[in-house]
């Protein structure tokens, strides 16, 4: 079977499992106790630490332990919105973030926060300028992702940062999807806090973080022990905060070999299915795209349909949704219809996302699948 379902999770590398377990076993100690079990686990946190915000070049002070994107999204927005309230009641963000940051944005707001939802543009950028627009004197926060895990845009976060500094606007912004693929440097960016996730650079799942720099108050979402600078109660996932580390380790050192690879087997999938013969468009920003990443769609064709009828020899998915499963009520993803692609295209949309082991047999072979599918459904 061929995967290519890489923005939906990783594989753990055999570098990072051997790393982790020791302390599955033998490093058992809570990092909170103050003997010789307690303390090779907590060294072995803080060295993961290090690594981590080396990997996005901020202080190892600047790191907090979560659960995953999920939690470090929400520890951002809430925690951020919580502590700043006495500065105001209104956020920024887009309609093609995360649902993480989407629906903590509804729940904010019913809490008293307002949150102003922007548009992007047709390939899925959001022009700072719009930014610029909705930020008002009561604004406290932007939370903007750095690429798209659909189809794959990025965004100009810098040129955001630097719209939010002179505004006195905290920026927060979701890397999840950017770590391992292209640079993700907080000093660059500018950004005050940033998620990053352990599952989509071949780590273990569970496992996230959230960049806060320093001289930001933010409050707890979890309550308890004093963990992580009482800014996260509970034990640490030792073991998979120690994954974590070394599989940042490896995705920056290796970011530009990876990065050339992903463009290439991107780009030659493209090629098939563009010349292939069935109409075909690609969603996103040609010039601000992930690598890794292509959204493809087909006229008139389920890609629902599609993906069963090759799941047991490709591993793609979707951009559409249901929660009932019945096959009349697909509906397009929250990130096409921001983009206005009509429901006889979105409908008909599929992601690929390569990733390291990915080779060009694969991507090759996975197109003629689905060229030999789409002919099958257009002319039968």
């Amino acid at each position: 079977m061929i995967y290519l379902d890489y923005n939906a999770t990783t594989p753990l590398i055999k570098e990072v499992k051997a790393e982790m377990e020791p302390f599955l076993d033998l490093y058992f100690g809570n990092p909170s106790s103050p003997h010789a079990y307690g303390i090779a686990s907590k060294q072995a946190l803080e060295a993961a630490r290090r690594r981590i915000a080396d990997s996005i070049a901020c202080h190892p002070d600047e790191i907090i332990f979560t659960s995953g994107g999920t939690e470090a999204n929400n520890l951002a927005i809430i925690g951020a919105t919580s502590a700043r309230r006495n500065y105001g009641n209104r956020i920024v963000t887009s309609s093609i973030e995360h649902p993480s940051v989407i629906e903590t944005a509804k729940y904010i707001e019913k809490h008293g926060i307002a949150a102003v939802i922007l548009e992007p543009d047709h390939t899925g950028r959001i022009e700072p300028s719009k930014i610029k627009d909705a930020i008002t004197p009561r604004t406290i926060l932007v939370s903007i992702q750095i690429a798209n895990n659909e189809i794959g845009t990025i965004q100009p976060i810098a040129e955001i940062a630097e719209i939010c500094r002179q505004k006195k606007v905290l920026l927060h912004a979701d890397a999840v999807q950017a770590l391992g693929k292209i640079n993700v440097s907080v000093a660059e960016l500018g950004v005050d806090l940033l998620t990053i996730s352990s599952h989509k650079v071949y780590g273990p799942k569970g496992v996230g973080a959230l960049y806060l720099r320093k001289g930001i108050d933010i409050d707890s979402l979890l309550h308890g022990g004093g963990q992580e600078d009482k800014r996260r109660a509970g034990t640490e996932n030792v073991s998979g905060i120690v994954g974590f580390g070394k599989a940042c380790e490896i995705a920056v050192s290796n970011l530009k070999e990876n990065s050339e690879k992903f463009l290439a087997l991107r780009d030659r999938f493209e090629e098939l299915i563009i010349t292939g013969g069935i109409e075909a468009r690609i969603n996103g920003n040609p010039f601000h795209r992930l690598p890794n990443t292509s959204s493809i769609s087909f006229k008139g064709i389920s890609s629902e349909r599609l993906i069963r009828k090759l799941s047991n020899e490709l591993a793609i998915s979707a951009a559409s949704a249901c929660s009932t499963c019945n096959p009349d009520e697909w509906r397009s993803s929250h990130v096409l219809e921001a983009l206005k692609v009509s429901k006889d295209w979105s409908l008909g949309t599929i992601r690929i996302s390569v990733g390291v082991p990915t080779s060009q047999s694969e991507v090759e072979t996975a197109a003629q699948l689905i060229e030999n599918y789409l002919n099958t459904e257009i002319f039968k």
